[in-house]
Formats: C-alpha cells, structure tokens, sequence
C-alpha cells in the first residue's frame, strides 16, 4: 500500500482521539463519547449481549453520515485504513459495511493498541538512522522561523515545539489553544521521522542530517522520550545569537500576532483574546520573579507597551534562566549574525559542510 495515497480514520470517540491517534488520522466515531460509555455501563453491568445490542442501536442512526463522509474521501481517490481501540467491534462493523456496497477499505490489526506498540518497540531503532544539528539560541532569535523556512526549502526538519504546540516557555501556550497529548506529540514526531528516512534514502553507515531546535527535556506538559533526547544531545549542537531589536520583534510577532512596527504605527489593534490570555500566562512568572519585576511586567502590559515589556522579560527572565543551561553543551558552531536572513544562510552552511 502506498502510504502517500491512505486515508486513515480512527472511528473511535471524541475523548479517545483526543487522547491519542495516529498522525494524520481524521475522527468520525461511530460512537461518541456519552454513547461509549453507557454502551461501556451495559457491559459491566447488564451483558455483553445488552451492550452490543445499544452499541448497534447508537452506530445504525449515524451510519448515513458516516457513509457521507467516507465517500467523500473515498473519490479522493485514497485508500482508507480504518482502526478502533484493539481492532475489533467498532472497526469491524465500518469495514464490513463499506466492503459489502463495493468500497475498498482495510482495518488495522490490534488497532491503536497495536500501532502504540508497534511506536515503542522501533522508534528507537529508526532513530539510528539520525545526527540531529540541533540549533541553540535565546528565546526570540526565531529559530522556529528558521525551522520552518529551511523545511519549505527541502532540508530535513523536526519541529518540536509544533509536535507540541507549545513554544517550550512559560509564556509559551499563549493564542496556541490545548496543547497535544503526549501521545499525540509521539505519534506527530515518530512519522516526521519515517517521511525524513523515507525521503533522505542512505545506506546502513551513512545518518541523515536532521534540523531541530534545542530544548529542554519538558515543552510544556510534554516530556520528549529518554531515547529521542539522548540522540538530541549525541548531535551537532549550532549556537546563534542577533540582536535584542530582532528578538523583541520576533516575540512581539509570535505571541501578539502583530509586528513591532504596526504597533508603533498604531495601525493595529491586537485581539482581545490574545491580550487576555497573555496577562492570564504572565501570572506564571510569579515563582521565578521577584516582586518588583511583576509589578513592572503587569504595568507595562497595563499601559500597552509591549516593546518595552518583550525587553525586560528578556533581559530579567529569558536570558538569565537561558545562560544558566548553556554549559549542558558544548557547541561545534557559534555564530553572532545581525538578522534572519544571514541565520539561514549559515545553517545552510553548516548543513552542507556535513554532508561532505
């Protein structure tokens, strides 16, 4: 089966698909969450019969729109995988349906048991096949940007913190929503690396070269596996820095969504939601600053000036906590550059130079 061409719809409830999927995977459950778990209810309490029989009830009304949905992927041309749980009742009764009016379509064995097992048991293994350059710079240099500038440009890239959706800082869940689940985070990753390995074909004694930005063990709520971590810090460490002008910008235009300029201008006005999700995130700086320095971050933010607030948090907050963590590596490449532009050009270079 050509994976480039596979639809892979998980039919499991909203909760569960939450929780956890498979990476790339759409949710159109046959039950939802109240109706798994008084199906759930019957089992335990009543019979399996009983609860096969409500299950049934409660999949039969949906299957019209289910059909909908699955056949507009179906003209799509793709191939469609469907998985449950262990691979059993729920992803059994869609495939049957679909293979008795003539659609194609395939069931995942062990469903998402099976696939988490199956993660575990080689992620590490596919990982041999890896030398991260792993890019270190204080917050605000925009290795982010960079990360996915040199993605577009076709260079192998990881991106942690998109796995996540957490920018790894304190600050770092503002206007990003819920951050991924743990296992979700895995799952983004793990297939990032299987589209790297199978895109960058090299033999058994030659790794490919990898891009992606250093971080702490913990991004957010997230732990990064002992194993993925312990490649992390076997790689290629770059450190970067630019000037504090370029950070402050690339802050701003992070968390407020508006560039520095605009707000000079005031030609902008920055959402209400994002301001107010900002102010509730700050009040997690309290344990690590001092009275004084809350009082001005809050005042600042109070009379909106913002450019001045993204300087102090960097100079008292960022960079001293930053510093304090530099000594963990030790850096084959260190650069001092003046913008964005000249980031990239030497990253390239770096990339290069490897490769040779």
């Amino acid at each position: 089966m050509n994976m480039d061409n596979v639809c892979v719809i998980d039919v499991r409830s909203e909760d569960e698909f939450k929780n956890g999927t498979i990476s790339g995977a759409i949710n159109i459950p046959i039950l939802n969450n109240k109706e798994r778990e008084e199906v759930g209810f019957t089992y335990v309490n009543k019979s399996v019969c009983d609860a096969k029989r409500l299950a049934l009830r409660y999949a039969g009304y949906k299957l019209e729109d289910i059909f909908n949905k699955v056949s507009e992927v179906f003209e799509n041309n793709k191939e469609i995988v469907f998985f449950c749980a262990r691979g059993g009742m729920r992803s059994l009764t869609v495939h049957n349906l679909f293979n008795s009016i003539g659609i194609k379509n395939y069931k995942l064995d062990m469903g998402y048991k099976g696939y988490r097992k199956f993660l575990r048991e080689n992620f590490e293994n596919y990982l041999k096949n890896i030398r991260f350059i792993v890019i270190h710079g204080k917050t605000g240099i925009g290795k982010t940007k960079i990360l996915k500038e040199l993605k577009t440009q076709g260079y192998p890239v990881i991106d942690l913190e998109r796995a996540a959706n957490h920018r790894a800082s304190f600050l770092g869940g503002v206007n990003l929503g819920e951050q991924n689940s743990q296992k979700n985070f895995e799952s983004i990753i793990f297939h990032d690396i299987l589209e790297i390995i199978k895109t960058n074909k090299c033999d058994d004694s030659e790794k490919i070269h990898v891009f992606i930005e250093g971080e702490s063990k913990r991004i957010g709520k997230i732990i990064i596996p002992e194993y993925f971590f312990k490649v992390m810090n076997e790689g290629i460490h770059v450190y970067v820095d630019l000037p504090i002008q370029i950070r402050v910008e690339n802050l701003i235009a992070d968390y407020l969504k508006v560039s520095l300029s605009e707000i000079k201008n005031r030609k902008v006005n920055i959402d209400s939601e994002i301001l107010k999700d900002f102010k509730e995130s700050m009040n997690l700086l309290d344990k690590y600053s001092n009275k004084n320095n809350m009082e001005e971050y809050r005042t600042l933010f109070k009379n909106a000036e913002y450019e001045r607030l993204a300087e102090v948090l960097i100079m008292n907050y960022y960079d001293p906590k930053y510093l304090n963590s530099m000594g963990k590596h030790n850096f084959e490449f260190k650069f001092e550059l003046n913008n964005l532009n000249e980031f990239l050009i030497e990253l390239k270079g770096v990339y290069k130079l490897l490769k040779k």
